[in-house]
């Protein structure tokens, strides 16, 4: 069977022009292009970020690149699920409007659809980079095997949602992304594995991601801590995580998130 794809990317008035341009860089350069790319605009875009998306708009044409405006959707979860909705194809790419995908991303992970039916949920190895795509990357590890990812993910998100593909119509069936506060990929991707829904990672790096002090902010204090909450609560409502499970996560949580900076920054790395 062939598929189809649509790349799912939101794009919020901050994001860096010049990184924007590098991920759609990488997208003209894939060895199996994309039938569509849907980009979800929140807010008023600064002029630079429009001229980029005019001239790739240009490049790709408007039959493929989508132009889709949040009106009344706000927040990143909001914008995806929009995107979702709007999509027309069977597999749903996930790219970042900060990311590098490796030319034969979109390729290979086609094939892995069409190569076996069953599957619905696919991510491979994820490189951290620092924020300009240099140095010595950090790999996060995710498993490979099906039962191996369902006993991680009673822990951690065992897909990085960066590198992530996956059935549209799988997505819309599960309800979309959970409105949750923050870390809304691990919501949506347990979704998946407590409904049963084959899942698998590639032991491939397919993505560059960029990383830097600003992830780490963003990872601490009272608001990222809330999302964390929401997100957990969530995954126990619907049964994936056991009661102590649950107990372990909040408690490690609200210890992680009043730590220095500093101090958050070796823990992420000692866990890649």
């Amino acid at each position: 069977m062939t598929y189809k794809s649509s790349v799912l990317m939101s794009l919020f008035h901050k994001e860096d022009p010049n990184y924007l341009e590098t991920t759609f860089s990488s997208l003209a350069n894939q060895t199996r292009k994309a039938d569509e790319i849907i980009v979800v605009i929140e807010g008023e875009l600064p002029v630079s970020l429009i001229k980029i998306l005019d001239k790739w708009e240009n490049y790709f044409g408007s039959d493929v690149l989508i132009k889709v405006y949040a009106k009344e959707e706000k927040g990143f979860v909001a914008c995806l699920n929009l995107g979702l909705k709007k999509a027309k194809n069977d597999i749903i790419i996930r790219v970042d409007t900060d990311d590098f995908s490796e030319p034969n991303r979109i390729e290979v992970q086609l094939s892995e659809f069409e190569n076996d039916s069953q599957l619905a949920l696919l991510s491979g190895q994820l490189a951290e980079y620092d924020e300009y795509l240099e140095g010595e990357p950090k790999v996060r590890k995710v498993p490979l095997e099906y039962l191996d990812i369902i006993k991680y993910a009673k822990f951690r998100n065992p897909i990085n949602h960066p590198t992530s593909a996956y059935k549209r119509i799988v997505a819309l069936d599960l309800g979309l992304y959970p409105n949750v506060g923050s870390n809304e990929d691990y919501a949506f991707f347990t979704t998946f594995l407590k409904h049963s829904h084959y899942t698998k990672n590639l032991d491939s790096q397919l993505v560059k991601a960029r990383t830097g002090n600003a992830l780490y902010i963003r990872r601490r204090g009272k608001k990222y801590l809330r999302g964390e909450l929401e997100c957990l609560k969530y995954i126990y409502d619907i049964g994936f995580f056991s009661y102590p499970i649950y107990l372990f996560h909040i408690s490690t949580r609200i210890i992680i998130r009043n730590m220095p900076i500093g101090l958050i920054r070796y823990i992420y790395k000692f866990l890649r």
